[in-house]
């Protein structure tokens, strides 16, 4: 396991390096684009290794989180009273109801790897509320370096290319939900690469920030 942790952990480093670098040189860029949900999809597998036991509880949350988080965005893309006005593009892939299937799977990771972060800080485990909103802000906090990066890369797009106040605001009640309903299905958490991989996260969206906000 030792090897094997420290060589998943090298292994993620590096993906999320060269994804940088292939997202923002030009030669690269056109087939880096493409890989972007398979980066994804194969962080998961990765992170999900390193799950201490796969039970009923941990699935039920996990299918709970990602079903509920792809009804939000369904709700948000169609309405417009969650976020603001937006709309998914092609890079993540396959879309039901205008909803890429792979947001289902990027809700559960955060929710996932900011529950650990929560419990290392916040050890009372009654007191979910606390953990609920210390997640919620982490994740909006995330989701500000997140949001550049989705725009630019074809994730999504907004209307007149404006990220609104409300898509934040709305960002924060809805991991304070599914964080909520996480901690009260008390699934069992321990994953030794949760916040690594979270840290790993915020590393790459952040550089991703600056190089763009550098390159307009």
């Amino acid at each position: 396991m030792f090897k094997s942790y420290h060589s998943i952990v090298f292994l993620l480093i590096i993906m999320h390096i060269a994804g940088i670098i292939g997202l923002h040189w030009q030669v690269s860029f056109p087939y880096f684009q493409y890989l972007i949900g398979f980066n994804l999809i194969l962080t998961n597998i990765l992170l999900f290794l390193f799950h201490y036991q796969f039970d009923k509880k941990i699935i039920i949350s996990f299918f709970v989180i990602a079903l509920g988080g792809f009804l939000i965005e369904v709700l948000g893309v169609h309405t417009g009273v969650i976020f603001g006005k937006y709309q998914y593009e092609w890079a993540l892939g396959v879309k039901i109801a205008e909803v890429p299937l792979l947001i289902g799977l990027n809700w559960v990771m955060l929710i996932y790897c900011s529950s650990h972060l929560a419990d290392f800080f916040i050890k009372n485990k009654h007191f979910i509320f606390l953990k609920s909103c210390f997640v919620a802000s982490l994740m909006t906090f995330l989701d500000y370096f997140i949001e550049p990066f989705a725009v630019h890369f074809h994730l999504w797009q907004w209307e007149n290319n404006i990220i609104p106040l409300q898509n934040f605001i709305g960002w924060w009640f809805s991991s304070l939900l599914l964080s909520f309903v996480f901690f009260r299905l008390k699934p069992e958490r321990k994953n030794p690469l949760a916040v690594l991989l979270l840290f790993i996260q915020f590393g790459f969206f952040f550089v991703n920030y600056f190089i763009i906000l550098y390159s307009n």
